[in-house]
């Protein structure tokens, strides 16, 4: 990140693990390079990166549904609160997520995940401290955001519901950081014939290791 926070004991007992897990696996070879996005520009970008995935549901959404007609005021607020509380839910079940199919793939199993939050973002996150291949991460990574986007958006589409396409909409947008990591991955072109990948201990993105 630009610019400095303070990190939380937890985060600071995250970094002295995975500082050692990097450190041995520097002795057995391999070379470090760190895949790093400052959380605020990734904030922004994601909108960007999202915007034609939303379109993907917001258009056919549209052709099919309409605009939905304005609600009295009781019904308005009514949406809003059950809004506000399915958001919060679906946020930690995005999480959730995460952390299923990371401790599932990854060899240390659900002992290697953690969850949290940066308070000066108010972002929640999930942290795996075990190294996984570039394909369990990306799944790991995109999972939630399938589920809670795509899948949530095709649902609002058959079903005409507009508190779900409103959901699947946020929770896409929610996604953005996620997708800003992985599109660094695919792109990025591997030095060596060996590649693994770690979550970064404090920030947003991942910390690869290669070898021959």
């Amino acid at each position: 990140m630009a610019q400095e926070r303070k990190l939380t004991q937890a985060e600071i007992k995250r970094s002295e693990r995975f500082g050692k897990k990097a450190e041995a696996l520097v002795n057995e070879g391999y070379e470090r390079t760190d895949l790093i996005v400052d959380i605020i520009k990734a904030n922004i970008l994601s909108v960007l990166v999202m915007l034609p995935f939303v379109l993907v549901i917001a258009v056919p959404y549209l052709l099919r549904n309409g605009i939905p007609e304005r609600p009295s005021i009781s019904t308005y607020l009514l949406y809003l609160a059950l809004f506000i509380f399915v958001t919060m839910a679906e946020l930690a079940l995005h999480e959730g997520i995460h952390g299923l199919v990371w401790g599932l793939l990854n060899k240390e199993g659900f002992s290697a995940i953690e969850f949290g939050l940066i308070k000066e973002y108010l972002t929640p996150y999930c942290y795996c401290g075990s190294p996984l291949l570039r394909w369990q991460y990306i799944l790991g990574s995109v999972m939630p955001t399938v589920v809670l986007g795509f899948i949530q958006g095709l649902i609002a589409i058959l079903t005409g519901s507009f508190l779900l396409f409103v959901l699947s909409v946020f929770l896409m947008i929610g996604g953005g950081g996620d997708f800003l990591i992985t599109f660094m991955l695919l792109f990025y072109r591997k030095k060596k014939k060996e590649l693994i990948l770690m979550d970064h201990p404090t920030q947003l993105g991942s910390v690869l290791f290669e070898k021959d």
